[in-house]
């Protein structure tokens, strides 16, 4: 199957090249747990990812779109300089007057990569648009007179070893459902299975935290909270953030978010001591006469 512009994909990957013969890992989804005594293992953890998006290397988008791909399936694919980074061309490297350079820096239409003014062979320059920063270029070296500068990528000439590994697929022409499903797992993780949802509206999506979630805590300490706070509130932030995602697919402009929660009161022992010694005088005035003497059954 070809996948299309805005599919939602659960998708695992390793993207890695090689410099003077030793492996260096563009991106992957797979992390490092530390386990006892001190050894380790590899966890792959899969993301979420809109195609098209741009939440990957631009060239490994397009190999996606461009590839006949099979979910479950796991795809050992090399991808030569032209079609990744593309080719050094020695005509990107360009001599910029040293003053002019510096002016642009003072200007901070140029930032380099720690954000301080000292220039230094090797340093990162990126063009500054704002929120935005582009690569311009590498630092090669600073003459009397001017600065040569490498616009060539930084991984232009290199070979790219892509694997990956393709679990589910959820096309642009899914139900409203099934996309509400998967973007609340993309943020929420496992976590999603605790979210209920519901259009109120064409526009407005109604999102319930069940109770359930919290069950599973018989207390929450500090530790815990901080669990819920990664688990669930800086997931919804980062939703609400990106709202945009459930505006394209399926024309959601408002969120309605309930917690639902359902709190566990417990007596303290102090109180329970207090309500028996209360119902005990309660019997005891109930045994008297109004005289004070005790009530007797024939």
């Amino acid at each position: 199957m070809k996948l299309p512009i805005g599919s939602y994909i659960s998708i695992s990957f390793e993207i890695k090249y090689l410099e003077h013969g030793e492996e260096h890992i563009l991106a992957t989804t797979k992390e490092k747990v530390s386990e006892e005594e001190g050894k380790e293992r590899v966890v792959d953890r899969p993301r979420i990812i809109r195609l098209g998006d741009g939440e990957i290397p631009e060239f490994f988008e397009k190999l996606l779109q461009e590839l006949e791909v099979e979910i479950g399936k796991e795809h050992n694919i090399e991808v030569p300089p032209e079609k990744a980074y593309g080719k050094r061309d020695t005509k990107m490297i360009e001599a910029i007057p040293l003053k002019r350079f510096r002016r642009l820096l003072q200007q901070e239409r140029l930032v380099t990569e720690d954000g301080t003014k000292r220039l230094a062979p090797g340093k990162i320059v990126y063009a500054n648009l704002g929120e935005i920063r582009i690569y311009y270029g590498r630092i090669l070296h600073i003459g009397d007179r001017d600065v040569i500068v490498d616009r060539n990528h930084p991984l232009a000439g290199k070979t790219m070893y892509v694997w990956f590994k393709i679990h589910k697929v959820v096309e642009p022409t899914a139900s409203n459902d099934e996309k509400v499903s998967i973007i609340l797992e993309k943020f929420f993780g496992e976590t999603s299975s605790f979210l209920r949802t519901r259009f109120l509206s064409k526009n407005t999506l109604e999102i319930e935290l069940s109770k359930d979630y919290f069950m599973r805590f018989p207390k929450i300490d500090r530790s815990i909270a901080e669990t819920i706070l990664r688990e669930v509130y800086v997931p919804k932030t980062l939703l609400l953030a990106r709202a945009s995602l459930l505006f394209k697919d399926l024309g959601v402009t408002k969120i309605v978010w309930i917690d639902e929660y359902e709190a566990k009161i417990e007596v303290p022992p102090k109180e329970e001591a207090k309500e028996e010694e209360h119902a005990e005088s309660v019997e005891s005035v109930r045994g008297q006469g109004a005289d004070g003497s005790q009530n007797k059954k024939d």
